[in-house]
């Protein structure tokens, strides 16, 4: 019989979601400025094949300076959002672990689950693995939604931008959710 998992995934989810708003502020933050960059180093090297070719050599040692900074401050955004990600996950573990851990103490569950109607071969080791694999799943797969956002976001204001219109954008968006269902 299924006994209505999907509103207690809601509920996991809005509880761990719930305390973790500024490391998804930051996320996002971080997305923003790693987006920003990335399409400023893009504008950068492309610049640097243009004065090869006409060969400006002051003005390819410059773009070569800004796209030397360029990539070591991306390789250290990548890294903050890395360890924010993986911070936001230990967090979630914690807090899932103990809600869990009160739950399975509680009125001798542990003791019903194992030995009384037999429902769960193993808690002690479901318990210990399958926190951990939620946690590190949703942990990394907001840090992809978030970053997949801001993509989006700015990608549609480019396109916007350079069409004038955003009626592609919005054929675009059609078409891919369309596309999903």
């Amino acid at each position: 019989k299924k006994r209505g998992g999907g509103k207690s995934s809601k509920k996991v989810l809005a509880m761990l979601l719930k305390g973790s708003i500024p490391s998804l502020a930051a996320l996002a933050g971080l997305a923003c400025t790693r987006t920003l960059l990335a399409n400023r180093l893009s504008t950068v090297q492309g610049g640097l094949f243009r004065t090869a070719f006409l060969r400006q050599k002051k003005a390819f040692l410059r773009l070569l300076g800004e796209n030397f900074f360029g990539c070591l401050l991306l390789s250290y955004l990548q890294s903050q959002f890395t360890k924010i990600t993986q911070g936001m996950e230990m967090s979630w573990r914690s807090r899932l672990t103990g809600r869990v851990h009160d739950k399975y103490f509680n009125d001798m569950n542990y003791y019903k689950c194992s030995h009384v109607d037999k429902s769960v071969a193993n808690p002690e080791q479901i318990i210990c693995e399958d926190v951990p694999k939620y946690c590190s799943g949703m942990a990394q797969c907001t840090g992809e939604v978030i970053g997949g956002i801001v993509d989006v976001l700015f990608y549609s204001q480019r396109l916007g931008s350079y069409t004038r219109s955003h009626r592609y954008t919005l054929a675009m968006c059609g078409y891919i959710f369309g596309a999903g269902t």
